[in-house]
């Protein structure tokens, strides 16, 4: 039977008590680490404004969500935020990544003073939450969007530039400068010029890669860290109306006009539907 004389652990405690109480002191601090590294791991929270904004562009297509990020139990290293796109009328499905970040700072008078930024990789820290304010773009669109406008781009350039030297050619003295007509017949050339083959051709282009229909929409955003690889997702869903579908489509002759060089008064429609939580 074994000896459970309290005397024996009292010696015990007298001789090795101050060490173990150092030895316990010491690593507390690496098992506090151990603790938040691989058993408390970190987690971040979406918390969303509801009103979102849908768009058609020189860019593309782009979604434009703002809210806030909350970093749980432990810091994040966030190296990117993406959507992934559902259309529930054909199930087209779509990715999106993040664009342009954007603050947005309002005067006295109601003017916009925001700016605009390149997307970076961030510290999200438990202490402070993240505001975000992200417009997201639809990279392989774009891609499209480059190559269907090209063709044209070079097509409008030579029809100016013709025009450029019949009225250099027509100056008495050569050299002199343009007359004031001459934004006139630059817009008579391009009224002519979107009746052209190439013109025809790219609008038809542009209005496919423009998805955007009437109907329903599922949207997941991930946002993704690093040290550990995690993908912290929400979903939701939008609905777009037949007139917020007709407005998106018709930006298509605006980003014709922006390639051609053109003059707009006439801003970009946006649509701003709201965002329903996934039940």
């Amino acid at each position: 039977m074994p000896d459970t004389d309290p005397s024996t652990w009292t010696d015990f405690l007298k001789n090795f008590g101050a060490l173990i109480i150092a030895i316990l002191a010491f690593i507390q601090p690496w098992l506090l680490w151990a603790w938040k590294r691989f058993i408390r791991k970190g987690k971040v929270s979406i918390h969303e404004t509801p009103r979102i904004e849908v768009g058609f562009r020189e860019a593309g297509p782009s979604l434009g969500i703002h809210g806030t990020l909350r970093g749980l139990n432990r810091d994040l290293f966030v190296k990117h935020i993406a959507l992934h796109l559902t259309k529930h009328k054909d199930s087209s499905q779509h990715d999106l990544n993040w664009g342009v970040f954007r603050t947005r700072q309002l005067s006295g008078t109601g003017e916009d003073l925001g700016t605009m930024e390149i997307p970076f990789g961030f510290l999200l820290s438990t202490a402070s939450p993240w505001k975000f304010n992200i417009q997201f773009h639809d990279w392989q669109s774009q891609i499209e969007m480059s190559q269907a406008r090209w063709p044209l781009a070079q097509e409008w350039s030579r029809a100016m530039y013709a025009l450029y030297a019949e009225v250099a050619a027509s100056q008495t003295p050569p050299g002199q400068t343009y007359s004031e007509d001459l934004k006139k017949e630059l817009a008579d050339v391009y009224n002519k010029f979107r009746k052209t083959q190439v013109y025809s051709k790219t609008y038809l282009q542009l209005d496919r890669i423009c998805y955007w229909e009437e109907g329903e929409y599922a949207v997941e955003m991930a946002v993704i860290t690093s040290d550990p690889d995690e993908s912290f997702v929400k979903q939701w869903s939008f609905h777009l109306t037949a007139a917020d579908a007709e407005g998106l489509r018709s930006n298509v002759d605006l980003v014709l006009d922006f390639e051609c060089r053109q003059e707009r008064y006439v801003p970009y429609y946006f649509a701003e539907p709201t965002l329903k939580p996934n039940s």
